[in-house]
């Protein structure tokens, strides 16, 4: 049988035409293998995989570059995809009866619930990659085992819902991030989930909003550095050979000190995203469950050039007590395991810490630098106080700021809270003048709160 494939198109949206290509392209590879059958012809020399229009306006055709997918991750991606953007073409598969007028079983694929049209798993990629030929079918089978070629790029998922049935039952699935990202045309980030339980962070301030000593700041831009520079160091094969990729750091020091503003400056100056770590959403008291929910993060972020900010770490990284019964035993191994897993990550991984000494011994072995954020000396706290207040307002003339800033020993976080009642007051007084019984009651509020008097 002589088959045709449809041309492509050439006369669409900038926006929209690589997706539309891409497209006209999988039906070419539904319409020959529905008409054709089983035939084992490799379908990426029947089918060469189109060449997408350039630009950063077609938001399909940057997702493809910048996550730089082969052929087999293109087909599987638009496939997943088919149901969203072009729901009649899939159900070109209903029409393939086997003798008992159900959906041929080489097909695979099945009827949504509330979707009236055909939902595509994984028995239908293989199907469209090789029919129903078994060595082929092994070939690429392996391939959609989790955390192999196919699912890397995560930017859909294989839903295995019926531990019972095969595995070949999973439903391809676009992720909710890259479905936001084609609809909007704005970059991908990842939408926070239990299985990417983090947010991203980011900052309007500047680095002369923060207030730090001369020693932890050198030391913070010692990672700003290795950022900047680490791929030249480890194109040096000799030095790739003798240090781990990725960078591991520990930002110790009381709440409120700036270690969270400092993790969202150091991504903003490398110009890289940051995301915090809910680390509620991470620890489990069930076995296992910790690894697997830690897993999820690095395997998310593998190869992303992301900072990832684990706060308030002691959760995850305690000390590892004396083995005592199998709970002990467990959580020892627990610690073990992520100690290892944040070795082995290529990326930049900050962990902050309210008490050094919380934090297990063995993870300073795998960690190139400890920062110290101090509680501020006075002069210290009298510029934080300086920079704190905002435009449009002012301290009454009577206040003694430098009084202030040597007899209170807050935090910076506790004197932007402080100002920011401050500002309040003044509001309400319609005057934008902050007076010293506003800072006063301000202060006595956050002293209140780390148990302090006054």
């Amino acid at each position: 049988m002589n088959f045709q494939p449809k041309p492509y198109y050439d006369h669409i949206s900038t926006e929209w035409q690589a997706l539309q290509v891409e497209l006209d392209w999988i039906t070419s590879i539904i319409e020959y293998r529905c008409n054709i059958g089983s035939f084992s012809d490799n379908i990426f020399h029947l089918f060469p995989v189109p060449v997408l229009p350039s630009g950063q306006s077609d938001a399909y055709a940057r997702l493809i570059e910048e996550f730089r997918l082969d052929p087999l991750q293109r087909l599987v991606l638009i496939l997943s995809l088919c149901p969203y953007f072009k729901p009649d073409l899939t159900n070109r598969f209903l029409v393939q009866k086997d003798e008992m007028g159900m959906i041929a079983t080489e097909i695979g694929g099945y009827l949504g619930k509330a979707y009236r049209g055909f939902l595509p798993t994984v028995q239908t990629a293989l199907f469209l990659l090789s029919g129903n030929r078994l060595i082929e079918n092994v070939v690429y089978l392996d391939l959609f085992i989790p955390g192999n070629t196919i699912t890397a790029s995560h930017l859909f998922k294989i839903i295995h819902t019926e531990p019972q049935e095969p595995f070949t039952s999973s439903l391809l699935s676009p992720t909710q991030e890259l479905l936001q990202s084609l609809v909007t045309g704005k970059p991908m980030h990842p939408v926070f989930s239990s299985e990417f339980p983090a947010q991203r962070i980011s900052t309007g301030m500047e680095w002369d909003d923060l207030v730090l000593n001369d020693t932890t700041l050198d030391e913070v831009y010692d990672v700003i550095h290795w950022i900047k520079y680490s791929k030249q160091l480890m194109s040096n094969k000799d030095f790739a050979r003798k240090n781990m990729p990725g960078y591991r750091c520990l930002f110790s020091g009381p709440p409120g000190t700036g270690k969270t503003l400092t993790a969202s400056l150091i991504g903003k100056t490398v110009g890289k995203e940051t995301y915090k770590i809910d680390l509620s959403m991470v620890v489990s008291k069930y076995i296992g469950e910790t690894e697997k929910n830690l897993a999820h993060v690095f395997d998310r972020a593998q190869g992303k050039d992301w900072i990832l900010f684990f706060d308030e770490a002691d959760a995850l990284f305690g000390k590892r007590s004396e083995t005592k019964d199998a709970h002990d035993r467990y959580a020892n191994q627990e610690v073990a395991f992520l100690l290892q897993r944040i070795e082995q990550h290529d990326g930049i991984v900050i962990l902050s810490s309210n008490y050094k000494k919380n934090i297990d011994a063995a993870f300073y072995r795998r960690i190139q630098s400890i920062i110290n954020f101090p509680l501020p000396q006075a002069q210290e706290r009298l510029l934080l106080w300086k920079k704190a207040i905002p435009e449009g307002f002012a301290f009454a003339q009577d206040l003694d700021l430098k009084a202030i800033a040597e007899r209170y020993k807050l935090a910076g976080g506790a004197i932007m809270n402080v100002i920011r009642y401050g500002c309040l007051k003044a509001v309400v007084r319609e005057d934008q003048i902050i007076e010293l019984a506003d800072l006063q009651e301000g202060i006595s509020r956050e002293l209140d709160k780390e148990g302090k008097m006054a």
